[in-house]
């Protein structure tokens, strides 16, 4: 049997009324009758509507389309149903006339069987007169019956009806980007809603994917580019008529421009009226879409209650494409700098935000609220703003940081407001919204002083009223303030030596009281702290030789300082290797335990051949011994040759280089021995070089050239050297002076020049000449470099004797015996006029030799220059050269003149004896 959701029995206190109204219903189920077919329910033509939401949208957006049609409602009809929703039949209940009793359908929603728009008990039939449908509710198909007459026995009975369900339709889309475009099927919300919708997107690309299914979770997409307007068409068939929609699609913010307050501007209200334009060319914008952000607690949030206000409508003016916004800031309570920013969202749902800075980013705009003089938020000692590096650079000397509560008017900056000390700061730099590029901190408002010379520790600082004044020109107050101390005591390093090969004192010193000792690090290495020698005053004692792992070895080392002030600053002395201003700024020593011994010439068995060498001693393996050697010099502290110190007579060539001539030198073994010290200190043992002379022994004479040698001018007055036989006395003016001592070489053999003999008158004497005479002349190859001088002939040392002259006292010129014989019977006497022309004739002949050879002037003058009479002949001194070869010259102008004498009596004998015959 059907179920039945209620059921009611009342048949004793049924009235008249309710008794005329259950014969109404029998007399309507006896006429009823139950259409024929499956005709739908057809409302009058009504054109349907399209719908967008959004109507704008950007490139990957979802739009909802969505269609209004009563003439698509579609019903089902329900003939003669017999079984309710839960699969029983249905029943009729016994009981008396007036019971009532619910059942429910089993398809729902109820449709308008009837057609006149509403649902109502009418629209349900039932098979059975018995009973009567008192009403029907249409969204979950539940109705009442009640009964027409008593039913003593149940019995089944059907329900004829028309059930709603969900219908569709179809929309078309189109696009720029997409000309074809494609369908999209829309599906009614409710079995009678009449409302049909279904969703779609845009995107760089089209895609059909649930397109024919609006429940998909995948929806189609639609390709659009920035300024298309993508076309949705609906066909309604009644009345039929072509219905058309349209999405813009818009991809740029709107431009928002704040126009006051001016950024970083101040007010010396608590409230301030704010403006901006915003503008859309795409969408638009609507005014209630433009919304202002302010930070009135300063807490970095701006939506929270009281902080995000509307633009004023009353206050606000409509311009082209947008609006030119105004609204009254919130109060702000206390003075200082406060964050705001706009916003404005336009249809399409992009938002444009304002921006103050050009730089990347959306920066926020700032005011101050300024309702007095500036106030001093820090002052700091050794801190100062590196521009290049965009940082704070602590332990800076000389330097103060002052930091303001609130922005600073650059212009109104007085560094001589600033002082310390009694003196005024030198410069002072405003630096303000920068931000710190190693943390990213934000650099506000703060004025970087420099003074010339500021004491290390913290003094009390003086800032002068009017030094600053803010943006609304409020000054600054007098104020009196002691610096935080960021600044390190100022350490000096220095040693006591820039060379050593072992032990090294280091002194550090300071203005400016530490905590404890300094500690002094070498290449890196830490040695150990300093010890106290006097008020801020510390030394410490190093040896090279002990040192290890980076400051182990020879070579330049850097020594550090470090210390601590009372404020646990730290500060250094000196400059490590890894700073910037590393070699400039250190502190350096040279470490050299090493002396590399020298190089000695002459070597060991080497031989000089030159009775003075030179000796020299060479320490070049001292320069570059390490990487940045500038301290090569070596200098020679002990010397000896042949056991006499010769320290002091070497000579520094350089510094590295020394060298010593002896004296001359026997012709023997030497033996030579040094010792050097280099700038470190270091010492080698004693360098011993034996080593040889043989030198040639000096020659007395100078080597002659192959040019010959211009022979001695004479005195206009012929002379002639008599024969020993008999010597002239008035003879003063050729008579040879006495020879002149000549200085020979240390140990040569001194060389004899033969006895000149005395002047003769040529008048009164006669000299016998010998018939053959033979002259003498010099050689014309030069004699070896070794040869022993030849000495002049000496009449004393002959072991011959001397023939006797006439007068008993004087020696004839030295002839063999057959020579002496025919001289004794054939010789007749020179005269005086033979001599003279035999003179005259060799001048000549030399004169002309002499003119051809190209020396001489070439003016046939005979005068004699300006000579030095050296043994009786004239040696030219026209010049300092000839003049220093005179007294050397002496030996060899004795010879000439005998040679001369020989060769007068040559060329006259033969002569006289011709013209006798």
């Amino acid at each position: 049997m059907g179920t039945v959701l209620a059921f009611s029995a009342g048949g004793q206190n049924r009235t008249k009324r309710f008794k005329n109204l259950l014969l109404a219903i029998a007399i309507a189920v006896v006429v009823f009758t139950a259409p024929a077919g499956d005709a739908n329910t057809i409302f009058a033509s009504q054109t349907g509507t399209l719908n967008a939401n959004p109507s704008h949208t950007d490139l990957a957006s979802e739009v909802t389309v969505s269609v209004f049609d009563p003439d698509l409602n579609v019903t089902v009809l329900r003939e003669f149903e017999a079984t309710d929703s839960t699969g029983n039949l249905y029943e009729l209940p016994t009981g008396a006339a007036g019971d009532n009793a619910v059942f429910k359908l089993s398809n729902s929603s109820v449709g308008d069987f009837d057609a006149d728009g509403t649902i109502t008990a009418a629209d349900l039939q039932l098979s059975t007169p018995k009973a009567a449908v008192l009403w029907v509710n249409k969204d979950s198909g539940t109705f009442q019956i009640v009964l027409a007459q008593a039913v003593s026995v149940t019995e089944n009975f059907t329900v004829t009806y028309r059930s709603e369900h969900k219908d569709s339709t179809t929309v078309t889309l189109r696009s720029p980007s997409d000309p074809a475009g494609f369908t999209l099927t829309l599906t009614e919300t409710t079995p009678t809603s009449h409302t049909f919708a279904a969703t779609f997107k845009t995107g760089d690309a089209t895609a059909t994917t649930g397109a024919t299914d609006s429940t998909s979770t995948t929806r189609p997409v639609i390709k659009v580019v920035d300024g298309d307007t993508v076309t949705l068409e609906y066909a309604d068939a009644s009345p039929s008529k072509l219905i058309s929609e349209a999405v813009v699609v818009d991809a740029t913010k709107p431009s928002v421009s704040i126009t006051s307050p001016v950024h970083k501007s101040s007010s010396s209200n608590a409230t301030v009226w704010a403006r901006a334009v915003v503008t859309d060319a795409a969408s638009g914008v609507d005014l209630s879409q433009i919304k202002f952000h302010v930070d009135v607690d300063r807490d970095e949030i701006f939506d929270e209650p009281g902080e995000t206000i509307s633009a004023s409508v009353a206050d606000s003016v409509a311009i082209n494409q947008g609006w030119n916004a105004a609204v009254l800031l919130p109060a702000i309570g206390t003075n200082g700098l406060v964050n705001w920013y706009v916003t404005a969202t336009d249809r399409a749902s992009n938002v444009g935000v304002s921006d103050s800075e050009a730089t990347a980013g959306q920066q926020f705009h700032k005011y101050t609220v300024d309702t007095s003089p500036p106030a001093i938020e820090e002052v700091v000692l050794g801190q100062a703003w590196d521009p290049t590096a965009k940082k704070t650079v602590n332990n800076a000397l000389n330097s103060v940081k002052v930091k303001w509560n609130e922005p600073i008017k650059e212009a109104s900056i007085d560094a001589s407001r600033f002082i310390i000390k009694g003196q005024s700061a030198e410069t002072a730099t405003l630096v303000t919204g920068v931000t710190e590029l190693d943390d990213m901190t934000e650099v506000t408002n703060s004025v970087w002083l420099t003074f010339e010379d500021i004491p290390t520790s913290p003094e009390k600082i003086t800032i002068m009223p009017g030094a600053v004044s803010d943006m609304t020109d409020f000054q600054s107050e007098l104020k009196e303030l002691v610096p935080v101390d960021k600044l390190g005591p100022r350490l000096t390093v220095s040693t006591d030596t820039a060379i050593t090969n072992g032990l090294l004192t280091i002194k550090v010193t300071t203005v400016e009281t530490l905590t404890s000792d300094p500690t002094v690090t070498i290449n890196g290495v830490t040695f150990g702290s300093a010890q106290p020698v006097d008020t801020n005053e510390w030394s410490i004692v190093v040896d090279g030789t002990t040192f290890t792992g980076s400051a182990a070895g020879d070579g330049v080392k850097n020594v550090e300082a470090a210390g601590f002030d009372a404020a646990l600053n730290i500060a250094r002395g000196g400059v490590g290797v890894d700073t910037a201003s590393y070699p400039t700024g250190a502190v350096q020593f040279h470490l050299d335990t090493v002396i590399k011994p020298p190089v000695v010439l002459p070597g060991d068995r080497e031989i000089a051949i030159v009775p003075n060498p030179l000796i020299t001693v060479s320490f070049a393996e001292e320069i570059g011994e390490y990487s940045g050697d500038s301290h090569a010099g070596v200098t020679i502290i002990s010397a000896k040759l042949d056991g006499e110190d010769v320290t002091s007579g070497f000579t520094a060539e350089s510094a590295t280089t020394w060298s010593y001539r002896p004296a001359f030198l026997s012709n023997d073994d030497h033996i030579f021995e040094v010792i050097g010290r280099d700038d470190a200190g270091n010492t080698h043992g004693a360098i011993v070089r034996s080593f040889s002379v043989n030198a040639p022994e000096p020659t007395a004479t100078p080597v002659p050239t192959e040019t010959p040698t211009p022979l001695p001018t004479v005195d206009i007055t012929p002379v002639v050297e008599a024969a020993p036989t008999e010597i002239p006395t008035d003879a003063a003016d050729v008579a040879p002076a006495e020879p002149e001592s000549v200085d020979t070489p240390q140990d040569s053999t001194p060389v004899e020049a033969a006895p000149v003999p005395e002047a003769v008158d040529p008048e009164t004497v006669e000299v016998p000449v010998p018939e053959v005479v033979e002259p003498v002349v010099e050689p014309e190859d030069p004699a070896p470099e070794d040869a022993e001088p030849e000495a002049a002939p000496n009449p004393e040392d002959s072991e011959e004797p001397v023939p006797a002259t006439d007068d008993g006292g004087d020696s004839e010129t030295p002839a063999d015996d057959e020579s002496a014989d025919a001289a004794s019977e054939d010789e007749e006497p020179v005269t005086e006029e033979d001599i003279a022309a035999t003179v005259a004739a060799m001048r000549a002949e030399d004169e002309e030799n002499f003119l051809d050879e190209g020396e001489g002037d070439g003016d046939g003058s005979l005068a004699p220059e300006p000579a030095l009479t050296v043994f009786g002949c004239n040696v030219p001194t026209g010049g300092p050269e000839e003049a220093v070869g005179a007294v050397t010259a002496g030996a060899d102008y004795l010879l000439a003149a005998a040679g001369l004498f020989g060769l007068i009596v040559a060329r006259v004998r033969p002569k006289r004896r011709k013209d006798e015959d």
